[in-house]
Order: structure tokens, then C-alpha cells, then sequence
């Protein structure tokens, strides 16, 4: 069994270096020996968010007794997650770690894993049928959108908000979710509303581009939102470029980042919305280590966001701490 999991690791790692699967790959493994092996797979391959999920993960891996392997995407490409998730079932892992993809995308893939007795656990996005995988961490994205929501009105000092969105797609559903709770926001203050909804395609060269077209097409925007962190940058500089400041167009984005903090601390944003990236890595490992062991695991655990401004920049994460 010793020897049959250390073989289990060279053929990933192998693998993956090698161009054999076509999920792009920086594959990591932790420790050695009998122990289950997990893979974990970004959406995103090195950017600042998976990265800091993927640590945590591997922090529970040195808590636990689990190696890792990594892999993943160049630019949530699903298709390429999804072989990802193939792979691992193909080489024997005993379990998945993904970024969620839309609902039908994972279906027959877990639904093979779940069969093949590979636990599996999700993040960020979760499946319409819980059953297919073993346990998840998520943002509470439609409670997220209500709180942005309710940021946003508030700074413009109550007068109506008209709010326009960015989005990576139409169709994702964890930013269709964080649209949800807007529009409940919208319902229980008439006057205010959604204005429209363009899209980058999580392409960050697009989002600049996304948020010109937005106010030179939508004069009665009075506010943003851009449901995904990665464009907090290039949402800085469009806003820079148009003559526009926090306080004449607040914009809230998401994620907790360097490069987005600092965007924040330099007064470029008016808003970021934290997310808990620990939770995902290491609670989803935890509790994925646990269900390989035969241990009851929670279902789903449902994180909340925290929103920071420059107003408590220095003190959230104790002040985060405090809510959980």
C-alpha cells in the first residue's frame, strides 16, 4: 500500500509535467509514505486566490497526514478543470478538491468519483444535487451581494442606487447568486435597481474595457459592482482614466488580495469584500482527510464575507474574526 501510493504521486506529478493531460499544472506534493493523496484544482493556476486556498490546504496536509497534488487551469476554463477531475479519478486519488464549475458541467464527473469511492469537495460554487459530493466550504454569495448592496446605497448617501455590474459570465453561478441578493437589496428599496450587467469573460485585458462601455453606455449608473477580485485592478485604473474617484462612482469588487488592498489603501476602490479563502483549503482538506477515514463530515458549511473599507482596513480581520 506504501509503496502503491508513492507511485500514485510520480504518476501525477509525471504526468502533469509531462503534458499528459491537458489541464495546465503546478503540481505540489506534501510528505510521503501511507497517506491518502488529494488534488487540488484552481480555476486560476497561480493567481493570489487559489494560491492562498491551496496553502491552507497544504497547512492541513502537515496538520492531517495527506499529500497534495495541484493542478488546475490557465483562466477558469471548465472544460480543462473537468479533465483535471478525470485524471485524478483515472490515476486512483482518494480525493478531489475544485473550484465548482456550472451545475451540469460536474455532474457526470462526480457522479463517476462518488462511484469509484473518491471523496470530493467543492469551493466557491456547489452542485444543485449535494449528494454527489462528499462536503463543500462556500461563500454565502446571495448574503454578500445583499451586503454590497447595502454598502453602496449607503454612500451615495441615500439617494437611489442604479447599479451596474460586472460579471465574468451571465451564466456563473456563484456571481448570478451574488446578483440575487443585490436584487433583493433592489425589492425592499423602490427606486434603486440593476441597470445592466456586462461581462469580461474573466479576461482582466476585457475588464477595462467593461467598465468604459458600461458608463459611456449607462449614464444613470451611479455605482459598480464587480462580482470577481481579478479585475480590481484594472477596475482602478479605468476609473483613474475616466476623471472619476470613490467617491463620484464607488465600486466594490471582491477578494482580499495584495494587489486589491492596495488599490483599496490607495483610495482607487471604495470597497472589497472579503472572502475566506482558509475555510476552503484547510477546512476542505480537514474534512476530506475525515470522510477517507470514515468519519461523519459536514455537508456544507456556508462562509460569510466581510465587506473592508478604508474605514476598518487595519482592524477586519479581527473585526471578521468576531462574526465567525
Amino acid at each position: 500500500m506504501k509503496n502503491f501510493k508513492k507511485l500514485i504521486i510520480i504518476v501525477l506529478t509525471v504526468a502533469l509535467l509531462t503534458g499528459l493531460v491537458s489541464c495546465t499544472s503546478a503540481p505540489k506534493a506534501s510528505g510521503g509514505g501511507d497517506r491518502p493523496t488529494i488534488m487540488y484544482i484552481a480555476a486560476i493556476i497561480g493567481h493570489p486566490v487559489y494560491a492562498r486556498i491551496e496553502a491552507a490546504l497544504i497547512e492541513a496536509s502537515n496538520d492531517y497526514g495527506f499529500d497534495v497534488v495541484s493542478t488546475g487551469a490557465p483562466n477558469v476554463e471548465f472544460d480543462k478543470m473537468i479533465e483535471c477531475v478525470e485524471r485524478g479519478i483515472a490515476e486512483g486519488v482518494d480525493g478531489v478538491i475544485s473550484c465548482g464549475s456550472p451545475e451540469s458541467s460536474y455532474i457526470p464527473v462526480f457522479t463517476k468519483a462518488k462511484d469509484r469511492g473518491i471523496k470530493t469537495a467543492l469551493f466557491f460554487i456547489d452542485l444543485p444535487d449535494q449528494s454527489l459530493r462528499t462536503t463543500a466550504v462556500i461563500s454565502n454569495s446571495e448574503q454578500i451581494g445583499y451586503d454590497i448592496a447595502k454598502a453602496l446605497h449607503e454612500q451615495l448617501g441615500g439617494a437611489d442606487l442604479k447599479l451596474g455590474c460586472i460579471s465574468g459570465s451571465i451564466d456563473a453561478v456563484d456571481e448570478r447568486i451574488q446578483r440575487d441578493g443585490v436584487q433583493r437589496y433592489m425589492d425592499e428599496h423602490p427606486g434603486s435597481e440593476i441597470i445592466t450587467v456586462v461581462t469580461d469573460n474573466w479576461e482582466l485585458v476585457k475588464t477595462e474595457e467593461a467598465f468604459h462601455n458600461l458608463l459611456q453606455g449607462y449614464s444613470e449608473v451611479n455605482a459598480v459592482f464587480a462580482t470577481h477580485g481579478a479585475q480590481a485592478p484594472a477596475l482602478a485604473k479605468a476609473l483613474a482614466s475616466l476623471g472619476l474617484d470613490t467617491k463620484s462612482m464607488p465600486v466594490i469588487t471582491m477578494d482580499d488580495v495584495d494587489e486589491n488592498m492596495d488599490a483599496l489603501r490607495e483610495g482607487r476602490l471604495f470597497g472589497l469584500m472579503a472572502q475566506d479563502f482558509y475555510a476552503m483549503g484547510y477546512t476542505n482538506g480537514e474534512n476530506i482527510y475525515k470522510a477517507i477515514n470514515g468519519e461523519t463530515v459536514p455537508n456544507l458549511i456556508e462562509a460569510p464575507g466581510f465587506l473592508i473599507t478604508l474605514s476598518n482596513i487595519d482592524t477586519y480581520m479581527d473585526d471578521w474574526a468576531k462574526t465567525r
